[in-house]
């Protein structure tokens, strides 16, 4: 026979087990993050040296400047953090929609960046994956999140130096941000097409039960 409050102790303790189990799994899922951002900025270092020195062209302008490898490899920190992000979500449940919608603005966010090598269009690729990755961190609420805004706050700050102070060109960094807004938006309309039919189907589901 159990002793009065023994049962409401178990579960205390179990609940207690549980955040700490939770605390533990988040912060081993910060410190991979935090991993892969680094080593996707390395990686994009290495590429950068082999390269050699990667010309950028400022706006429509003939005028080009040569990017140190240091500036064209620190995007790869909020990317590497964007690209963690969908590799939990598929170890946390396997093809999750978190994890396949990450994945969808990755490659949308691929895409959009991709438009600068076959239309003359200004676009900055800094200004587009760090405007997508500010506005998925705003409006997610994952642990961390305030190490990784400030990531991503300060890659963009350094491509605003680049760009608006040493290369006089905002055309293709305020280009760049529109894309990753617009990409941000695309997802987001996914997202509530989604979480609209779920509603729809739990709605339906209740009205036949009842």
């Amino acid at each position: 026979m159990k002793e009065p409050g023994e049962g409401n102790g178990q579960d205390g303790s179990t609940a207690v087990s549980r955040k700490g189990e939770a605390a533990g799994r988040g912060l081993g899922e910060q410190s991979f993050s935090a991993l892969l951002a680094v080593l996707m900025t390395a990686a994009s270092y290495g590429v950068a040296l082999v390269m050699g020195p990667v010309e950028v062209r400022v706006g429509l302008l003939p005028t080009t400047f040569v990017a140190p490898p240091w500036y064209l490899a620190s995007v790869g920190l909020p990317f590497g953090l964007l690209l963690a992000q969908a590799l939990i979500e598929f170890r946390r449940h396997r093809f999750t929609w978190n994890g396949l919608r990450i994945t969808f603005g990755l490659v949308l966010v691929g895409a959009l960046g991709g438009i600068r090598w076959t239309v003359p269009l200004p676009t900055s690729g800094h200004g587009l994956i760090v405007a997508y990755f500010l506005a998925s961190e705003l409006t997610e609420l994952r642990p961390g999140r305030t190490w990784r805004l400030a990531v991503g706050c300060l890659v963009l700050l350094q491509a605003a130096y680049f760009k608006l102070y040493l290369w006089h060109d905002p055309a293709s960094l305020l280009v760049g941000i529109g894309l990753g807004l617009l990409a941000w938006g695309i997802e987001r309309a996914v997202v509530m097409v989604r979480v609209a039919k779920e509603q729809e189907a739990a709605e339906r589901a209740k009205r036949q039960g009842g």
